[in-house]
């Protein structure tokens, strides 16, 4: 209500080119304003969700051997571990932001899930009491780029192994958490940049709607702005127009979750879906070496073999790798028996 008057203005940018810098700063106040002791005045919603009506699948197989380390607070992400003794420090300076993301997102709550005889609940229930009472509004550090929506749907997958008999005040705690999350997940939309956070977002939109009583509205808003992307984002050769390679293997893995995510919720798999799948597997095999490692354009991560022939196994996609070009996104392979030459050429 207090920033109606801003999105009157959007237009006006829009038409002088700077509906980017527009949405930046619109997100800033916003960010301030959901972060703000006014928003918890204004908008107090102590709504308890009463029940799931769906248990989401996690996003992947928890590993027993990282919940065993995780137990004694011992982090490992992107090869960088750090044991933090007793306590957590959610914002350790020494490490790199894409490791602090990593623990602010709950990723890793498979992991603890994972160990026998829910020996990882009660440290699992400890961790994100502790968050709570570190983290509990907006702070564009530790929930914008996509954070704010994957930790939501990693604490939906494991919402009812965490809330079986779980103590009454942290069960409070935690709801009322999930049902914040929810509320902001629609106003904090990266709408102006439409990047793998941005489709995470979506993603959430429809996890939350297929989970959640209250928000079901979300699931349709988010699978037709999905629908949407699939078209918009996606090149006619089958990359993505911001030619990140990164990305694209995100795309596909958040388009396979999906797949399961409506399966289990019983409704059909979308045709919009499929074709954009098999169009992104098709272009990405293309820039595989025979290794099974992406090229490194622009930055990418290369060694993400493993996660991408997982990906065409889901996909039960067989890629046919030879010498083409893609002409849209300007990647080439130039392939003549054992040799392979991955060509960044727009």
């Amino acid at each position: 209500m207090l920033l109606q008057p801003l999105s009157r203005t959007f237009a006006t940018a829009q038409r002088l080119g700077l509906a980017g810098v527009w949405a930046d700063g619109s997100l800033a106040v916003r960010g301030w304003y959901y972060g703000s002791p006014l928003y918890r005045w204004l908008q107090h919603d102590d709504y308890i969700p009463q029940t799931l009506l769906l248990n989401p699948p996690a996003w992947r197989k928890g590993q027993a051997t990282t919940g065993k380390e995780l137990a004694h607070n011992r982090f490992t992400f992107g090869g960088q571990t750090l044991a933090m003794g007793h306590e957590v420090d959610w914002d350790p300076p020494t490490m790199p932001a894409r490791w602090v993301d990593a623990l602010h997102s709950f990723s890793w709550l498979v992991d603890l899930q994972a160990l026998p005889k829910d020996a990882g609940r009660d440290h699992a229930r400890a961790l994100i009491l502790s968050w709570l009472h570190t983290h509990p509004y907006y702070r564009p550090r530790t929930w914008g780029n996509g954070l704010q929506a994957r930790r939501l749907c990693h604490w939906l997958s494991a919402a009812a192994w965490l809330l079986d008999d779980a103590p009454a005040s942290w069960r409070l705690e935690f709801l009322l958490a999930i049902n914040h999350h929810a509320n902001l997940l629609p106003l904090t939309l990266p709408w102006h940049r439409p990047n793998l956070a941005w489709l995470e977002h979506l993603v959430a939109l429809v996890v939350v709607g297929l989970t959640l009583p209250q928000h079901q509205n979300f699931a349709l808003d988010g699978l037709v702005l999905l629908k949407t992307q699939c078209k918009t984002l996606l090149q006619a050769d089958g990359g993505l127009r911001s030619r990140d390679l990164n990305d694209q293997l995100g795309f596909i893995q958040l388009l396979q979750y999906l797949q399961v995510l409506l399966k289990q919720a019983g409704h059909p798999a979308l045709a919009e879906f499929e074709e954009a799948l098999e169009l992104l597997c098709q272009s990405l095999a293309q820039l595989q070496h025979p290794s099974g490692q992406l090229a490194g354009f622009g930055g990418v991560d290369t060694d993400q073999a493993p996660e991408l022939d997982a990906a065409f196994r889901l996909a039960d996609f067989s890629p046919t790798r030879q010498t083409t070009f893609l002409p849209q996104t300007g990647y080439a392979r130039l392939q003549q028996g054992e040799g392979v030459v991955l060509v960044d050429a727009g």
